[in-house]
């Protein structure tokens, strides 16, 4: 600590320190000095890891990592947490490159971050007492003192450290009472579904280069090599700037052209830099810019709806399928977020059904001139029952989404709460000690001012706490169809001059509903017989079955496909449910189910495996000496 002070002085940098020889006074004294500006950098030994509210900093240098996990949380804890208002916070540790205490922290902080994906903060709560052991302890002085042999026995200790640290939270729960239980399995699927839903680059990409041509703007692509390959980058000239009205009153506004590219290793970010690339992605004020450019352009069509093909119908019926979204607000009146819901309305079915919001992109655009009257005819009753399709989307999936969302925030508040409570709390009573040893010293004008903040802490935190409970008030907003679209049954597929059905409108697998759902039974009893626990998902998802292990963590993300006894040799996939194999990799499984002698044809990441032909479908072909009895 005095090395860094006197390195910082000579650098004419100031700096306030706090260490464990300071009384609780000069603490709050040098947190004082440093939340008001008067010193740039905070130096503290490990007497600042607990007790000490540093929100106003947003950088963090671990100049000596400690060797327990659980300290180095709380260290972080200081200024990660409620009232940061930086939008980002960094953290940097500091290691020895190539050292042997580098390869073990390495592999301490890699063990960290992992069972922190699979279990949540609550690692935190054990993983001191848990990990920090007698045994690790007693190698990490070998390593310290320079033994390269106790260098895998500890990286092996911390291999072995998982299963301890989930007794320990399992213990921790137990013994609680009150503890929430932890939801592994609700956390791995939520992983799955992002991994399978969010907007890839090359999709925001092609968005983005369609609208701006779309709306009139100049686009030149061109490509930049780095070493981990060549990447897509464009340029838009300044005009194109005029397609967006909102920028006009934003102080970045562009006078010259831009570059920019959807991957992060061509971009620059240098704003020195007159050719910098810049990097653009959904959420990035050009990009919105362009999206709210292309709504309003659209908006007549999308409230006048559009007409599709289904390639695989359920029946002869059409059915027409609604988009609908709701807003979220808090009792402050601020957005907290939206929800979507695609919801699909058969002629022959009182309910809609809740869909994967991507299905569009499994149906083949129908011309308006195509559409028979006899359908616009049954499609009418569907399109004057708009209000009911709204009422069942809220009442069934926008009010369940919106009580999970509460449950959240409120967990959030809580917590949050004890922070504010805990700091301001320290705050008045530091305040308190201070004026009344300025009160003993006869000084009444710095004992008035003292008795004044610590009043104003006080009454701070109960507006606060005020403004907490009105903050964890949520409210469904607004709920509204945004569009429509009549779904067809496809027409038979053409025939050429010979009599042959068209290639481009062969459909190699029909869709039967009995065949998925006997199909859909044996899978999940294999599931079931390789001691995994299958979940029926298909409703709203780009897949059908989530299979589990016994802990509750997911294992498959599984799209099923049954074959009756006179099916052809190839099955299809949707785009969506393609997509959702690209984005899950290894996660994804496709299986085949014949029914004839319930054997299933097994696929692992069939997006990198397979080689299919796209259609409006992607078409695999089934391997028949890769069917799987399953009484093997």
């Amino acid at each position: 600590l005095d090395h860094l002070l006197d390195c910082l002085k000579d650098w004419g940098i100031p700096a306030a320190h706090i260490d464990g020889s300071m009384e609780t006074a000069e603490r709050r004294k040098a947190e004082k000095i440093f939340w008001a500006g008067q010193a740039r950098v905070l130096v503290a030994t490990e007497a600042a890891g607990e007790g000490v509210n540093l929100q106003c900093c947003s950088v963090m240098i671990n100049f000596d990592l400690p060797w327990n996990p659980a300290r180095l949380e709380q260290r972080m804890g200081r200024i990660h947490r409620y009232g940061q208002k930086a939008p980002v916070v960094h953290i940097f540790n500091l290691l020895a490159q190539n050292s042997m205490e580098d390869e073990v922290k390495q592999a301490l902080l890699d063990k960290l971050e992992q069972m922190r994906k699979d279990l949540g903060d609550k690692v935190f709560n054990v993983v001191g007492p848990t990990l920090w052991n007698n045994s690790l302890r007693a190698v990490l002085e070998r390593v310290a003192l320079g033994e390269v042999e106790a260098v895998p026995q500890a990286r092996q200790i911390i291999a072995d450290s998982e299963a301890p640290i989930r007794q320990a939270i399992e213990s921790e729960r137990a013994s609680a009472g009150v503890s929430a239980p932890l939801d592994v399995a609700s956390f791995q699927r939520k992983q799955a579904a992002f991994r399978a839903h969010r907007l890839s680059p090359e999709t925001a990409e092609a968005f983005f280069c369609k609208a701006l041509r779309f709306l009139g703007g100049d686009l030149r692509e061109f490509t930049i090599s780095t070493p981990q390959g060549d990447y897509p980058a464009f340029e838009i000239s300044p005009a194109s700037l005029t397609l967006f009205p909102k920028l006009q009153s934003k102080t970045f506004t562009l006078k010259s052209k831009i570059l920019f590219s959807f991957w992060p290793p061509a971009c620059s970010d240098d704003d020195a830099d007159p050719q910098a690339v810049f990097f653009i992605s959904p959420g990035h004020w050009l990009f919105e810019a362009a999206l709210e450019r292309v709504l309003e352009a659209c908006r007549a069509d999308l409230e006048q709806g559009a007409v599709f093909y289904d390639l695989q119908p359920e029946s002869s019926h059409p059915s027409l399928l609604w988009f609908a979204s709701a807003g979220l607000q808090d009792g402050l009146g601020r957005p907290a977020g939206e929800l979507l819901a695609a919801l699909r309305h058969q002629a022959d079915r009182e309910q809609a059904r809740l869909q994967a919001s991507e299905i569009l992109d499994g149906f083949d655009p129908c011309p308006l001139s195509a559409v028979q009257p006899a359908a616009i005819a049954q499609a009418q009753p569907m399109l004057e029952a708009q209000s009911q399709v709204l009422e069942q989307c809220v009442e069934h999936h926008f009010l369940p989404a919106l009580q999970e969302q509460r449950r959240r925030l409120k967990e959030t508040i809580a917590r949050d709460w004890r922070f504010l409570d805990s700091g301001l709390n320290n705050l008045a009573a530091s305040l308190s000690e201070a004026a009344m040893a300025a009160y003993v010293n006869g000084d009444e004008t710095t004992f008035n001012d003292l008795t004044d903040q610590s009043s104003q802490a006080q009454q701070r935190l109960s507006l606060l706490k005020a403004e907490l409970e009105r903050a964890g008030s949520l409210l469904l907003t607004a709920p509204r169809i945004l569009g429509a679209a009549l779904i067809l049954p496809a027409p038979p597929p053409e025939m050429d001059a010979a009599g042959a059905k068209a290639a481009s409108r062969r459909i190699p697998m029909k869709r039967d509903d009995a065949v998925a759902n006997e199909a859909m039974r044996i899978v999940m009893e294999y599931e079931r017989s390789q001691k995994r626990f299958p979940k029926d998902v298909h409703e709203g998802h780009s897949w059908d079955i989530e299979s589990y292990d016994a802990a509750g963590r997911l294992l498959r993300c599984i799209e099923v496909k049954g074959r009756g006894p006179e099916d052809a040799d190839e099955v299809s996939l949707t785009d969506p449910e393609w997509q959702a194999a690209r984005r899950l990799g290894e996660m994804h499984w496709l299986y085949v189910a014949r029914l004839a002698d319930r054997q299933i044809w097994m696929v692992q990441d069939p997006y990198n495996t397979l080689r299919p032909k796209e259609l409006k479908r992607w078409v695999v072909k089934v391997d028949p000496g890769a069917w799987m009895a399953l009484d093997e």
